[in-house]
């Protein structure tokens, strides 16, 4: 038998003859007219058939059908509680267009036109192997200290299975250890990774819709060789599986808020809630998450020899007293040059066991290429004097100082006690955020909601 078509205010249907499309008609569009095939357009064997479009249909509201048109395109931009009514744009068309119809058939003709704009959603399917990334928030309690925790949601839409790991702020390192983390938990990699446009892994949206992916994107990227995808700008339902498990990662596994002693401790919770959920049945699946789990094994690829160290690696020339302060770094290693720079790792927080890291600060000579210490301790925040003569070094613990270093003879001084100082901490070391003033005074921020900045006026001995 053959087939024909079925053209209705922009939705175009196939079906065996005599069959409708979708059912019943929609209201107002009165009966159906034939058209015949243009322009020798029917192939042989399938006869066509077209519904006549709606101008056609109401000769009566042809001439003022851009004015609708144009008021309905305008409605788009404005609050949804302040847009036309049918009644509103069928008065419109008196007062101002001198229109002189009735009004059915001007809410006959908005109500379709909004209809055939509107978005439409249809389920996916997802193949083995694939999964959504994202990130999403919670309050929890580490070392008892209420705080928010950024975690990092994987799903695999295939099974639904999940991976959540937690980290103390969303950073470039906590997106790439998130990673590692959970290509190991899986065991294996996604074949594609769909993601939002998070400036993690976006650097810039070209102007053909194309991305700029950051360098450390795109480095996770070399080593593990999974393709990426990235949603559009704004549409959450590109990526509605992660979306929904993010929610309920919040909803599930950190309700109520959850207590650790540590982020670590805190993710050994959240990955053993993952395994649990693997035992589930979903509606309208008849396998567990487990046993569909094999299928999305079996997709993905092998893990590499070596994980990826999930940091930010910085290169840098030293100064003329061979010191060199990186911000947040916790790992030196002596250069290959010789003298001609060094490397630091900065994250490497994410690998201790420790969240709250410190830094020794270190001098080299660059005549024997010897590295020694300037002082003995570890110090979570510190630099140098505008002199060069100094160096400042805040400690952390229950007793914290402010410490001033004489490079030319090592000479240590406490300039002031920190405690029961109100000030700004940094949220990944844990350590005390200040700078030095050229005139050799210590700037604090203040740990108040205005942030204000004032200097400490302190006399030195």
């Amino acid at each position: 038998m053959g087939h024909r078509r079925h053209v209705h205010s922009g939705t175009v249907c196939k079906g065996t003859a005599g069959s409708s499309c979708g059912g019943a008609e929609p209201a107002g569009s009165g009966t159906g007219v034939r058209a015949g095939p243009q322009d020798g357009a029917e192939d042989a064997g399938v006869s066509s058939a077209a519904w006549v479009s709606a101008a056609d249909r109401r000769p009566k509201l042809g001439p003022w059908q851009a004015a609708i048109d144009a008021i309905l395109e305008e409605d788009k931009s404005r609050p949804r509680r302040q847009r036309h009514s049918a009644k509103r744009i069928w008065e419109r068309l008196r007062e101002e267009h001198g229109y002189a119809g009735g009004y059915t058939i001007v809410k006959d003709y908005v109500r379709e036109s909004k209809i055939g704009a509107r978005e439409m959603f249809v389920p996916l399917s997802h193949a083995p192997g694939e999964a959504q990334a994202d990130f999403g928030e919670a309050l929890v309690v580490v070392a008892g200290v209420e705080c928010e925790a950024h975690y990092l949601a994987f799903d695999l839409p295939h099974s639904d299975d999940c991976f959540v790991v937690a980290f103390p702020a969303e950073t470039t390192e906590a997106f790439l250890e998130g990673h590692v983390r959970a290509f190991t938990y899986f065991g294996g990699i996604p074949t594609r990774i769909l993601y939002d446009n998070t400036t993690l892994a976006v650097a810039r949206i070209l102007g053909d819709g194309q991305r700029q992916k950051t360098r450390a994107f795109s480095e996770l990227q070399s080593h593990y060789l999974f393709a990426e995808k990235f949603g559009r700008p704004a549409k959450g339902n590109d990526k509605g599986k992660v979306e929904g498990l993010v929610g309920y990662a919040r909803r599930n596994f950190m309700v109520p808020i959850p207590r650790a002693a540590s982020w670590e401790e805190l993710n050994v919770h959240l990955q053993a809630a993952c395994l649990k959920r693997r035992q589930r049945h979903l509606r309208g699946h008849r396998e567990t998450i487990a046993e569909r789990f094999e299928r999305d094994r079996a997709a993905l690829l092998p893990l590499p020899a070596a994980p990826y160290e999930a940091c930010e690696k910085i290169t840098t020339r030293v100064t003329s007293l061979s010191i060199q302060r990186l911000l947040r770094a916790y790992r030196v290693r002596t250069p290959a040059g010789a003298g001609e720079g060094l490397c630091a790792s900065v994250g490497d927080r994410l690998r201790k066991r420790s969240h709250r890291p410190a830094f020794t600060p270190p001098l080299t000579d660059l005549r024997t290429q010897k590295w020694s210490d300037l002082i003995s301790g570890v110090f979570a925040n510190w630099m140098t004097s505008a002199d060069r003569k100094y160096l400042y070094a805040a400690t952390s613990g229950s007793e914290p100082k402010l410490l001033r270093i004489r490079f030319a003879d090592h000479h240590l001084e406490t300039i002031t006690s920190l405690k029961d100082f109100r000030r700004v901490m940094d949220p990944i070391t844990g350590g005390t955020e200040f700078s030095v003033a050229p005139d050799g005074s210590p700037i604090f921020t203040r740990d108040i909601g205005s942030q204000e900045v004032y200097a400490l006026k302190l006399r030195w001995r």
